[in-house]
């Protein structure tokens, strides 16, 4: 879909924390730091700030230091739930059970410190109520533009390169000699025709974690030995691509309220087919309610938020003696010691927990029930250390990329992820919000020892 993941994820319009951003220098990268990039920050949002009172211990408007920073310009309205986007008072009672539990609030979590509870930016018209995302904030204002050409259904499927500018014996070229010169590009709803797009100034090779290493490797440029398996003449040998993929790991977990809970949750609209129909008019003749709401806040924290659950010291023990046990390249390593300071330090958030008023989302073998209503959590452990990889198994370009995780490469990320649900579990089920819990669902109840949860997180 044009606008890629900004068209997709859920309403969170989150950044990171500014020792995140410069790392990617620490790596190589000249000239990416956070200081570097926050005035393209800025210039990107339009920033309404969000209202004070829905959360205990919010002590000024989320996004007002973003405004005073100078966010007011931009093609992206950004803005936060309130009563007019059935925001409820559940968030009220979910951010005092986590304060009550260690959790903190930030009510600038733009500013270059990205941890604790808020309410969540979300980058939607507040007036018109319907995402802001790449395509509609970028591409429509220009599409008029005569030197601007939109192909959509197309793939691009390999990249091009300046012949003349190469040696005679392509194989095994420096980086510094290769210029692309634009892509071949075609549809699977026909195999053998190709087209291409030449560059007059430069190629932007911007496909995403899995579609850019299968775009290299097909065009030439990968490991060797993968792409000699496969009869693709090397052009460039560089054994990292597709190499040292990461994925955040994502559990939820869902709770049945009691019958007499004190509050509306967003499954009243799926109970009540008339007040689903209300809520659809409300939204299409005002652009409020629940049809114009989204997930209205999350919490991110390093791990020494909480001590009761998290023994870092003896987590990272463990996994400097794994991890100097593995083969991995100079790269590798240096991620790896950038990623365990962030870990050590306890400045960037490692996990995360977001809150929804409604039920069904859990994977599970049940249905909901009929005329109940539940809350949901949202529990992600950000920053795993195991790495995998994407590489192409065909020279066929329309063919999924084979893509590994490698999962729990390393125990931390095993241990984090059994220590952080059953973590955020227990405060789900402590008062004041617990009162009205009847029984967690998916998982059920019977998941209580850090044992079962280990258990549990991986299925």
């Amino acid at each position: 879909m044009l606008g890629g993941s900004s068209g997709l994820q859920y309403h969170n319009y989150n950044r990171g924390s500014r020792q995140e951003y410069d790392s990617w220098g620490e790596l190589g990268n000249e000239g990416w730091s956070w200081d570097a990039l926050v005035p393209y920050f800025r210039k990107i949002d339009n920033v309404t700030p969000g209202d004070v009172g829905f959360l205990p211990g919010l002590d000024k408007q989320p996004g007002l230091d973003n405004v005073l920073d100078g966010a007011t310009q931009g093609p992206i309205l950004v803005g936060y739930n309130n009563n007019n986007t059935a925001i409820t008072p559940w968030v009220k009672e979910w951010h005092q059970t986590w304060l009550d539990n260690g959790a903190y609030v930030n009510a600038d979590p733009a500013g270059g410190n990205a941890t604790g509870m808020t309410l969540t930016a979300r980058p939607v018209d507040p007036v018109k109520s319907v995402r802001m995302y790449s395509t509609n904030a970028y591409l429509e204002p220009v599409l008029n533009r005569t030197n601007l050409f939109v192909l959509t259904g197309a793939e691009a499927t390999q990249l091009l390169f300046d012949q003349d500018s190469l040696p005679a014996d392509i194989t095994n070229v420096t980086a510094a000699e290769l210029v692309a010169t634009g892509v071949e590009y075609g549809t699977p709803m026909n195999l053998t025709q190709r087209n291409s797009a030449k560059a007059n100034i430069e190629v932007i090779l911007s496909a995403g974690s899995l579609k850019s290493p299968q775009l290299l490797e097909l065009s030439g440029i990968g490991n060797e030995n993968l792409l000699d398996s496969l009869n693709i003449t090397t052009i460039l040998d560089l054994p990292e691509v597709g190499e040292n993929l990461q994925d955040q790991l994502e559990w939820d977990i869902d709770y049945l309220l009691k019958e007499d809970a004190p509050y509306d949750t967003w499954d009243i609209y799926r109970n009540d087919p008339t007040r689903d129909k209300a809520a659809w008019a409300e939204y299409t003749a005002n652009r409020t309610g629940i049809y114009s709401a989204s997930s209205a806040t999350l919490g991110i924290f390093p791990l020494q938020t909480f001590p009761d659950a998290f023994n870092v010291t003896d987590l990272v023990a463990e996994l400097d003696t794994e991890f100097a046990a593995a083969n991995v390249s100079p790269i590798r390593k240096k991620q790896f010691e950038i990623q365990r300071r962030h870990l050590v330090e306890g400045e960037v958030a490692q996990v995360e927990v977001v809150f929804l008023p409604k039920g069904g989302l859990a994977p599970s073998n049940y249905p909901v029930e009929p005329g109940r209503s539940y809350l949901t959590t949202n529990n992600f452990f950000l920053r795993p250390f195991s790495a995998g990889s994407v590489h192409i198994n065909t020279t066929n370009p329309f063919a999924a990329a084979l893509a590994d995780p490698n999962y729990n490469q390393f125990s931390l990320d095993s241990k984090v992820a059994a220590l952080w649900t059953k973590f955020a579990s227990q405060v789900m089920l402590s008062d004041p919000i617990g009162q009205w819990i009847e029984r967690p669902v998916q998982p059920p109840a019977a998941i209580e020892t850090l044992e079962q949860w280990d258990e549990y997180v991986p299925s």
